[in-house]
């Protein structure tokens, strides 16, 4: 796959260091969970700022098989059920309240196909791609469809081994200190460490002892020049880097830029071996 830098890219930043934190949705994340995960990404910029580049909407997942029936009614009832079921199981494993508002556990169950990886197949299959909303949470959630307590059924899984963060890294065509490029619809947050956005106050940089030094001339230039809005509330610095940018993963361009390997299209049975008249016989 290639994971080059689509060169319609405004602004990149270098890939230096990447973690995730646990935070409330705002109105970038577009869910009801009590937190969501939000991966961030350190690093300086294509105009030479060193910046943290906080990424929305990007969930572990996992696969299941799926073998029930195609017809689309049936699959969003099973769906609704399988989802309904697991964030059950998962509350009664926490001892939590499974009605409670914060019992929530699984952002999404989507029907998917795919090709296993394990034997000879011909065609595609379907399968059932469970987004969890907490990384920490995917070991637990897989261990109980392994259990056999979800619907009476010991499911198998697939791709739970990997991490959230190497997830989204081979998922999006990104790599250690390489760029990501950011699309055009990026916000920008505003006012000093912790403050809310729209605090007034002077835009300030860390000096290396934690406390805040005005910004050089140079650094401002290139902050006001930048085209990016303001983040809406609740959406607040985090650091004291001079720049923090917000963005919806569909928004990272590299992934634009990964082709696909078209090697299931074409899968092809291969006639039997004729039989051979002369059998020969082994000792």
């Amino acid at each position: 796959m290639s994971s080059s830098t689509s060169p319609e890219s405004s602004l990149r930043i270098r890939l230096d260091n990447i973690d995730h934190v646990l935070a409330k949705p705002g109105p970038l994340d577009d869910s009801e969970l009590p937190k969501v995960p939000v991966i961030r990404i350190f690093g300086l910029t294509s105009t030479g700022l060193r910046a943290c580049l906080h990424i929305h909407q990007v969930y572990p997942y996992f696969f299941i098989d799926y073998y029930g029936s195609l017809n689309p009614d049936r699959v969003q009832a099973y769906i609704h059920k399988l989802h309904s079921s697991l964030n059950h199981a998962i509350a009664i494993s926490l001892h939590r309240d499974p009605t409670a508002p914060n019992s929530k556990f699984i952002r999404q169950v989507l029907l998917v196909k795919g090709v296993p990886f394990y034997g000879f197949h011909s065609a595609f299959q379907p399968f059932l791609k469970i987004l969890v909303a907490d990384p920490s949470y995917v070991n637990r959630v897989v261990t109980i469809l392994q259990s056999g307590s979800v619907m009476r059924t010991k499911f198998v899984t697939y791709e739970n081994h990997l991490s959230f963060i190497l997830q989204f890294m081979c998922d999006f065509g990104v790599y250690g200190c390489g760029w990501v490029g950011l699309g055009e619809e990026v916000v920008r947050r505003g006012g000093r460490m912790g403050a809310g956005v729209g605090t007034e106050g002077e835009d300030s940089e860390d000096d290396g002892d934690g406390r805040d030094l005005p910004y050089n001339d140079e650094t401002r230039d290139i902050l006001n020049a930048l085209p990016y809005p303001n983040a809406p509330p609740p959406y607040f610095k985090q650091s004291n880097l001079p720049l923090e940018l917000d963005i919806v993963s569909h928004q990272i361009l590299n992934r634009s830029s990964l082709v696909a390997r078209d090697i299931n299209s074409s899968l092809h049975i291969p006639d039997p071996l004729p039989e051979n008249p002369n059998p020969t016989s082994t000792p």
